[in-house]
This record gives structure tokens, C-alpha cells and sequence, in this order.
């Protein structure tokens, strides 16, 4: 099959699956493959927002250890191929193409068989499985798509170390409804002999970590924010003293990163006291050299303009704070979409009082994504300068002609329009 057939069967066969958890679909593909994984060594990650950027973290310092990366992540933002990586350069095309042909194969004889077919994301994470056993990296960093448990990436059980994010109410329909409920899916990558790293959390979450931690008998790392000494913070990134190291500086802004931050920190300390070599002057290289877009990344000096994939209500929650910590409120616009299975009027809560003006859109070619004008009504409930655009084009437009030289814009929400937007930007400066 060639690429355009590979999309054309996705889109037509695969895709309206939708999300499935449960195991059983994603195993009998990878027995079917030769089981990929069962020669690699992984770094498993989950959480409900942070994942992302403690993986890019974790990435570069262990490529400046001199250790060899791959890495598994979504969604998508700058290119198709961005999710799966080995030293930070993207799956060919056409290793994507050989191996989805392969992937589709056995998925049609599965189908022909009557048995439970794999989603679009695990057949995507077996993409990612044979192609880094045909790298075999020191490490293989991966990213869980939903929950932890039941997600198709825990088939994963020999682990290094699961890494737990900063933990909210997220895919309540999926997870439950409690933080707890929510806890015990996440908590399900912790398997014996993978030393457990969890983020700063609320109590009832830690103590699910905790008994988790217990029953497999693997050693649990507390992250804590205090760990970091004299932390400052530009649009720029954070610069920080963390033990013997004076100052590391990370190209990463946003209030929310001080969590990931020490969460990575603690990652490194996990995998210090497994005998691997990283030291400090690594560390400080690794930090710096961090890439990760779309996360309060600066995309133009003037205006002011910010890109900020916060997609749920926790991470809108702590965007608002960077935006008071960097004095952003007041002739603040924003650019928004969001998708219509998150708590989308609790965002607006929280993000109206700090806008000076609201262009929504409706995030493009996204079968997820809430109409514009549903989300400019809800901000008309708060605010009067408000409009829907009918574009991205529009919207930037429109949102460059209210700042001026010396106006902010801050373009927000769903990563799936962040990209697009993106290249809208490159080409109108």
C-alpha cells in the first residue's frame, strides 16, 4: 500500500472505532507482529496534563547523557509524523508506510477472523514499536493515550520507571467520576521492578500512588515543587538552582511547568539509582536544549503572541495563572477552540475576567471539535467583546488588527488547530 491508500483505509475502516480501552485487540496485533516490544527498555508516562512536556525533558537530558531516545506522544501538532521519534527526528515515510501496509495486513486478517480489531491509536503504537525494534534505542519513552490500565500502551510490563503527571477530573465518562476512580486507572502502569515517579498531587490521588507502589513493591519518587531553589520565570522559560546545581535554565514558560520540571528532575534521580550515568553538567545541557511547542511557547515579539495547548480544565486553570504571573491581563485577546466532550463552560469561567476581547473558532478537519459560535455564546454570557470567526485566518487577522504593536494575543485550547495556525503565522509576518 502506498501512503495515500494507508490513509484512505484508516479514515474509511479504523478511525470510526473511536477510543476502546481494553487490551485484548492491541495484544493479538503485536502477537501477530512478533512482539516488538518485548525487546525494548521503556519509560511509561501518564497523567492528565504534563506528560508532553515531562517526556521532552526526559528526552533531552538523556540524549545529552549520550543515550539514544525513542518516543511515543500525541496528538499531533506541527507534523503527522512527529509521534513517533528516535533521537528527536521523526519517523520516515517510508518506514511509516512499510510498516502501516504490514499493520493493515494483519488487521484485515483479524477482521477476516472475526476477532476484536485494534483502534487508530494502537495501531499507531505498533507502528511505534516496530519501528523503534528496528532502532533498538537505550530507552523508549511512551506516552499513554487515555487512563493507564486499560490504555493500549500498558501492554508494556517490563518498565524502567512510570511516570505519573499531575492528576484532575478528565474522560470522566471513561476513568469515573472521582479523582480517586481516576487514580486507580492511571496508577494501573505500575508494574514490579519500575520505580514509580509521581508529580506534586492531591492527597487522595498520592495515596492511591502509594498503595499501588506498595503492592508491586517498586520504590516511589515524590516530586515537590520546593525542591527548586531561587525559580524565575520569563515568557522565555524558567531558570532554577535544583541541589549541587546552581542554575538550570529550561526553554519551557508557564506557571504549570514548575510540576513538570521537578517531576523530571525526579525522573533522572529514579534513573540515577538504577545505575544509569547522568550528571550534572548533562542535566544542565539537557534541560536547556529542550524543545517542546504550543506549550506557552512565544511565537512573536510584536505583538506579544503565546500558543498554549490547554485543553481541559486543569490545564486552562493553570494557564490563567501564568497569565497574571507574566502581567499578560488587560489588552489580552484570545484566539480559542475546544472540543465538545470537555468541560468547555467552566473554561470560560475561568479565562473570561483576564480577555480584553474573545475570537472563537471551531478547531478544523476535527470530528471533536465545538462549533465556534456554540463557544462565543458561552462567552457572551460573561463578556461583550466577543466574535466567532469563520477561520483560522480570520481569527488571526481579526485578532492582530484589535492588538496593534502593543496588545498580547494568546492563541489557546485544542492542540489538534495549534499547528495549523502555526503555519498561518509563518506565512503572514
Amino acid at each position: 500500500m502506498n501512503y495515500n491508500q494507508i490513509q484512505l483505509f484508516l479514515h474509511d475502516n479504523i478511525e470510526p472505532k473511536g477510543s476502546v480501552l481494553g487490551l485484548d485487540a492491541v495484544r493479538a496485533l503485536l502477537d501477530r507482529l512478533g512482539n516488538p516490544e518485548n525487546d525494548l527498555k521503556f519509560i511509561h508516562i501518564t497523567g492528565t496534563n504534563g506528560k508532553g512536556s515531562v517526556g521532552a525533558i526526559l528526552e533531552s537530558v538523556l540524549m545529552a547523557a549520550g543515550y539514544s531516545v525513542g518516543r511515543f506522544t500525541s496528538p499531533a501538532v506541527l507534523d503527522k509524523f512527529e509521534t513517533i521519534t528516535y533521537n528527536r527526528k521523526n519517523i520516515t515515510k517510508k518506514f511509516y508506510t512499510e510498516g502501516y501496509s504490514r499493520i493493515i495486513e494483519e488487521y484485515k486478517a483479524m477482521e477476516e477472523e472475526g476477532k476484536n480489531t485494534p483502534t487508530v491509536f494502537e495501531t499507531e503504537f505498533a507502528l511505534a514499536l516496530l519501528y523503534f525494534k528496528s532502532k533498538i534505542p537505550d530507552f523508549c519513552l511512551i506516552e499513554v493515550g487515555m487512563g493507564g490500565d486499560t490504555d493500549a500502551t500498558n501492554v508494556i510490563t517490563k518498565k524502567e520507571e512510570a511516570i505519573i503527571t499531575h492528576i484532575s477530573l478528565e474522560h470522566q465518562a471513561f476513568l469515573g467520576k472521582t479523582l480517586e476512580e481516576i487514580a486507580t486507572h492511571k496508577a494501573g502502569i505500575i508494574k514490579e521492578g519500575a520505580s514509580v515517579i509521581t508529580a506534586p498531587q492531591e492527597k487522595e490521588v498520592l495515596d492511591v500512588i502509594k498503595q499501588k507502589a506498595k503492592e508491586c513493591e517498586t520504590p516511589l519518587y515524590e516530586a515537590n515543587e520546593e525542591d527548586i531553589k531561587k525559580a524565575s520565570s520569563t515568557v522565555k522559560g524558567w531558570t532554577f538552582g535544583y541541589k549541587d546545581i546552581k542554575k538550570i535554565f529550561v526553554p519551557m514558560a508557564g506557571e504549570y511547568q514548575k510540576s513538570n520540571i521537578v517531576t523530571a528532575l525526579k525522573a533522572i534521580e529514579g534513573l540515577r539509582d538504577k545505575g544509569y550515568e547522568i550528571s550534572d553538567e548533562q542535566i544542565v545541557k539537557g534541560f536547556k536544549e529542550t524543545y517542546w511547542p504550543c506549550r506557552f511557547e512565544t511565537v512573536s515579539r510584536k505583538p506579544l503572541i503565546i500558543m498554549d495547548g490547554a485543553h481541559n480544565v486543569d490545564a486552562a486553570s493553570k494557564l490563567m495563572q501564568s497569565v497574571q504571573n507574566y502581567d499578560l491581563s488587560g489588552k489580552l485577546i484570545y484566539i480559542v477552540g475546544i472540543l465538545k466532550d470537555k468541560n468547555y463552560e467552566e473554561m470560560v469561567k475561568l479565562s473570561y475576567p483576564h480577555a480584553m476581547a474573545v475570537i472563537t473558532i471551531t478547531p478544523p478537519e476535527n470530528p471533536r471539535a465545538l462549533d465556534g459560535y456554540k463557544l462565543a455564546e458561552e462567552y457572551n454570557k460573561y463578556i461583550a467583546n466577543v466574535t466567532a470567526a469563520d477561520s483560522l485566518e480570520d481569527a488571526i487577522f481579526l485578532a492582530r488588527a484589535m492588538a496593534g504593536k502593543d496588545g498580547n494575543i494568546l492563541i489557546w485550547g485544542s492542540l489538534s488547530y495549534l499547528g495549523k495556525m502555526r503555519e498561518i503565522l509563518k506565512m503572514n509576518k
